[in-house]
């Protein structure tokens, strides 16, 4: 474990420890559908100065791209971040976002997709199956992979499998499929039942599993949480047989852990070409942190990922 690695994790355990906690969903959506609809965080000036940034508003939500204006290589990513569906893009987002352009040269599209309560994942893909459509045809048949961290990358590999179908659909003859699929600290199950859960949380410093599968609840809508829309961990094996490869980051002081280990186990069966890269000392999504060595190290391994 590094040095700064060593430093953060007591302090997230501390962050984390603060505050009065809803422990049961009627109380979260109190909570949430009290609150103002936050916002999500602002593309930093630094980030700004280093790449052109679009902003556009599809079916009533934001989505922001981000061209590198030097060293571009043509590789488009589209970004789905995470935040248990109920909170926001935050600044970490782009700190993982601006390192990755940096080393790959990727131009990277974010979809600000709806939160829950407010919104479901059946209000989420009507926009994001747009912002694909879009995305593909900007590509104009260079590569296109989807990334996401948390309960992005459930997303992340959602959009894939909607790729596939798009293509095998007689009606999308001209649509094109993913190139590949970069999943970090994936939230994969969203009800977290995996057993070895309970012995991952005195070590994860930042997740609680009980208000994870709250969210989870909400964001599943009228859906059951296994559905593979919500918990892709849960689809076909058909169907994953067709996802293009998989790349996958993932912190053992993570409760995402067991489901990570399951979902690439399971690829791998399907005939996926899938990576998952364990890092033993990493907390959730600790890539988001890219000051770590341990970040640099996955960001580069994502970077080349995208180049191959």
């Amino acid at each position: 474990m590094s040095v700064v690695m060593r430093a953060v994790g007591p302090v997230l355990r501390v962050r984390r420890a603060v505050g009065a906690r809803p422990r049961r969903v009627e109380e979260l959506e109190a909570t949430l559908r009290g609150r103002v609809y936050p916002r999500a965080a602002g593309v930093p000036r630094g980030l700004r100065e280093r790449c052109e940034v679009r902003e556009e508003v599809v079916g009533g939500h934001p989505v922001i791209t981000l061209t590198p204006r030097e060293g571009a290589s043509g590789v488009r990513v589209v970004h789905l971040h995470g935040g248990a569906y109920v909170h926001p893009l935050v600044v970490q987002h782009w700190s993982f976002l601006g390192a990755l352009i940096a080393a790959s040269g990727a131009t990277v599209t974010v979809p600000l997709y709806g939160l829950a309560p407010e919104f479901t994942v059946d209000d989420a893909l009507p926009f994001l199956a747009e912002v694909r459509r879009r995305v593909f045809a900007d590509a104009d048949g260079g590569p296109v992979f989807f990334s996401g961290d948390s309960a992005g990358g459930a997303l992340a590999v959602q959009q894939a499998l909607h790729a596939r179908r798009d293509v095998t659909a007689p009606a999308n003859a001209s649509a094109a499929t993913a190139a590949g699929v970069v999943l970090v600290s994936p939230w994969l199950d969203a009800a977290l039942a995996d057993p070895r859960v309970a012995a991952i949380v005195p070590r994860d410093a930042m997740l609680e599993p009980e208000r994870l599968r709250i969210s989870g609840r909400l964001w599943a809508g009228d859906r059951d949480v296994r559905d593979a829309e919500v918990s892709p961990l849960f689809a076909d094996r058909q169907a994953l047989a067709g996802l293009p490869p998989v790349r996958i980051v993932q912190g053992g002081r993570d409760v995402m852990l067991p489901d990570a280990t399951t979902f690439a186990r399971t690829l791998r069966r399907a005939g996926v070409d899938v990576d998952l890269r364990i890092y033993p000392d990493g907390f959730h999504n600790f890539p988001a942190v890219p000051a770590l060595p341990e970040s640099r190290d996955a960001i580069a391994w994502i970077a080349d990922f995208l180049h191959a």
